[in-house]
């Protein structure tokens, strides 16, 4: 993944050009950065033309060539996974890039966004433990900018303010996968305030096309913003206390449930009223948008329900119905709505090692409630192998879901252990 001085050495710090592929590749990017939530700058007419050109190194700001080859190292990704000559010239191409201090320490929302585009898209460069620190220099970058202050011109910190909340959503998801600190504390959530619908929908991609949920997407995005302000108390409850508080958890489950039936009421009843003006494609991005919510409603319950050895039969319970929606959120094309591949790869496996454990813990062998938790957990194996064409990580992580699911069959039928070795 990572290239060490010799290896650098070897290329003659120079970038591999794509003769072939650029023009695509420019293509795309541009069509990217028109479609992209939240609105994405569009690149300067120079910057393109260099690309085309195959001259990244004449483009003065580092930023949008990190995020060139950042969205193509994900289209190859997906499009092209066995062409692994091109993906490590790409990763090289990046981590040449960054040999450019300044996209790590000189604040400019350009450099926020090309990390952060970078952190979220770009997988098979990042770790997890990379994307966190990706995230928190663009969080950090924020706060050296500034965003209510009074010598900021109205249009600049509205566009901070909606900077902040995308990354504050970053932030606090990421925390919650990956147990770090968030970045932004909670009380700037407060001082900087919510952004309204109308704000909200001001944000619309540009080259969101006539038949996309428009009004339904200003919704989604409001109701995710809205649940950052319930994750900061979750990871309090998590990482937090020294030891369970049941009554917290408890509390903070209840304050989860509510937020996702106000969020169902709303956009079930947005649905509701724009489906039937939009194109087929549109009316399955508010399905999958719909299954995205029970997806991250799903896992904060199994984090909180984990906690605590009470709550066991509740986070069996929710364990099983997060499996079952992951069928759902599979997509041939690019989603609006669509979780980031941390949470699409990472997060299944909360519960399904939380299934895996009950089924050796409880001692009832082969007994048909063990034989629907095999089978659940069975579910992940699929959607990963699904996943696997677009993503590397996704195959790695089948092979270990596999050898748990194969242990798991050994407890139900030890002849089964057989097959193991």
């Amino acid at each position: 993944m990572w290239f060490d001085e010799p290896e650098l050495e070897r290329g003659g710090y120079q970038f591999f050009l794509f003769q072939e592929n650029t023009p695509c590749w420019v293509d795309s990017f541009a069509a990217a950065l028109e479609g992209g939530y939240p609105k994405l700058p569009s690149a300067p007419p120079e910057v393109l033309e260099n690309l085309r050109n195959c001259q990244p190194h004449l483009i003065q700001d580092r930023a949008w060539v990190l995020m060139y080859y950042s969205m193509v190292l994900s289209q190859v990704s997906n499009k092209d996974s066995d062409r692994h000559s091109i993906k490590k010239k790409l990763r090289r191409n990046i981590w040449l890039t960054l040999h450019d201090a300044r996209l790590l320490l000189e604040p400019s929302e350009l450099h926020i966004t090309a990390l952060t585009l970078l952190a979220c898209n770009a997988e098979e460069f990042t770790t997890p433990s990379l994307c966190w620190m990706l995230a928190a220099t663009a969080c950090r970058m924020l706060q050296a900018l500034g965003i209510n202050q009074k010598r900021l011109d109205p249009e600049t910190r509205q566009r901070r303010k909606m900077m902040f909340w995308h990354l504050n959503l970053l932030d606090k998801g990421l925390s919650i996968i990956f147990g770090r600190p968030p970045t932004f504390h909670r009380a700037m959530a407060k001082e900087i305030g919510m952004p309204s619908l109308e704000q909200l929908m001001a944000s619309q991609p540009r080259g969101m096309s006539s038949g996309a949920p428009r009004l339904f997407g200003t919704h989604y995005f409001h109701q995710r913003l809205l649940l950052t302000q319930v994750m900061g108390d979750v990871w309090n409850c998590l990482y937090e206390d020294a030891e369970p508080d049941v009554q917290r958890i408890e509390r903070v489950s209840r304050d989860v449930d509510g937020w996702y039936q106000r969020a169902r009421t709303v956009l079930d009843a947005s649905a509701i009223s724009e489906k039937p003006f939009l194109e087929p494609a549109g009316a399955a991005s508010i399905d999958i948008a719909l299954h995205c919510l029970d997806f991250l409603h799903h896992y904060i319950q199994v984090m909180l329900y984990r906690a605590y050895p009470g709550t066991r039969s509740n986070c069996v319970m929710s364990s099983k119905a997060m499996l079952r929606v992951l069928e759902h959120l599979v997509s041939d094309g690019d989603e609006p709505y669509m979780l980031s591949v941390w949470q699409l790869l990472c997060c299944p496996f909360t519960p399904f090692l939380e299934l895996f454990s009950e089924i050796l813990s409880n001692g009832q062998g082969a007994s048909e409630g063990n034989q629907e938790t095999l089978a659940t957990m069975q579910l992940l194996l699929t959607y990963l192998h699904t996943m696997s064409p677009s993503h590397t990580l996704a195959t790695k992580l089948e092979r270990i879901a596999e050898v748990f699911v194969r242990q798991a069959e050994a407890v139900i039928d030890p002849q089964a252990i057989k097959s193991i070795y």
